[in-house]
């Protein structure tokens, strides 16, 4: 009799026990439940230049860029978003804080503004968002300084007979007369060479161009040293070329020049308002640069007045 009431009351605790796990397994107050995980974000962001008209920027995996020149100011404005709460804002460019500020008890902070003066060197903007669940996203606007091209403007070369000098150097913006050139120091500067023929007619060639060597009025067979200049062709406008300010829009305006010339160490055939494009030779540093034709006389007696930017 003792073992079955014994029995029976094992049966009843392991009864209990089951039911008892039972409902601790269906419990439904998770503690994890309910908890936002949603990272916060920034959006409507814009950014005039110096009061001008404002421009939207479109981030890429929380990142975007653009170029500017020292001396801007940039007025940036956004709103900041979460799906529970947003409780700080801040900007910072390098260890400098352009904005920082708390909230509490909205989801959105619209009207956010800060401004940033563009300095000498580049640097990250970057914008930190915190929600009420201490998540915080980071966007980074990388502003970029402008360099500017070195402008040589309204340079006459003479024809093959003419007493202007035919021989430029880009860079440094010299004419040199024939004269000059037979010293090899004032050579190794030489990327241009301009002349008058019947069948290139206007054409600004390479020291090392074949139908330069045939006039012999400039005595290059006798060079010790000849640059190998490139040359493509644009269809780039007069305005156009007067917009370019910067070297990069310099190296993209070069990068979108075709190789038209045949060959390429000689632009032919030219006439007032062409743009075209070159490459200096590697000795004189790789230089690409951009030429608008002002003025043209023709013939072997006549000359040429051109503009030129080119990387500094």
């Amino acid at each position: 009799m003792k073992k079955r009431n014994f029995f029976r009351l094992l049966v009843l605790l392991l009864v209990a026990a089951s039911a008892n796990f039972t409902l601790t397994g269906c419990d439904d107050d998770d503690s994890s439940t309910g908890v936002d995980n949603t990272i916060p974000t920034i959006s409507n962001v814009m950014v005039s230049v110096n009061s001008g008209t404002a421009t939207a920027i479109t981030f890429t995996s929380n990142a975007a860029s653009a170029e500017y020149w020292t001396g801007d100011v940039l007025s940036f404005s956004f709103q900041a978003n979460d799906d529970d709460e947003v409780t700080a804002v801040k900007a910072m460019a390098g260890t400098t804080e352009l904005y920082n500020q708390t909230f509490e008890g909205s989801a959105q902070q619209t009207g956010l503004t800060f401004t940033y003066t563009v300095g000498s060197s580049d640097t990250d903007i970057i914008i930190t968002v915190t929600d009420s669940d201490d998540e915080v996203a980071t966007y980074t606007y990388t502003v970029n300084v402008a360099v500017a091209v070195t402008e040589n403007s309204s340079i006459t070369l003479g024809a093959q007979e003419n007493v202007t000098g035919s021989f430029c150097a880009s860079i440094e913006g010299d004419v040199y007369t024939v004269s000059q050139v037979a010293s090899a120091s004032n050579q190794e500067k030489v990327d241009f060479v301009y002349f008058y023929g019947s069948t290139n007619e206007a054409t600004i060639a390479s020291p090392d161009d074949e139908a330069v060597a045939t006039i012999t009025t400039f005595g290059i067979s006798d060079w010790t040293t000849k640059n190998s200049t490139v040359f493509k062709a644009t269809t780039l406008g007069e305005s156009d070329f007067n917009n370019i300010g910067s070297v990069s829009e310099l190296e993209a305006a070069y990068a979108e020049a075709t190789d038209s010339y045949d060959p390429n160490t000689r632009a032919n055939h030219l006439t007032e308002s062409t743009v075209f494009a070159f490459a200096t030779d590697a000795d004189r540093g790789s230089k690409t640069g951009l030429v608008l034709v002002e003025e043209l006389t023709a013939n072997s007696t006549g000359s040429i007045k051109i503009t030129i930017k080119v990387m500094p």
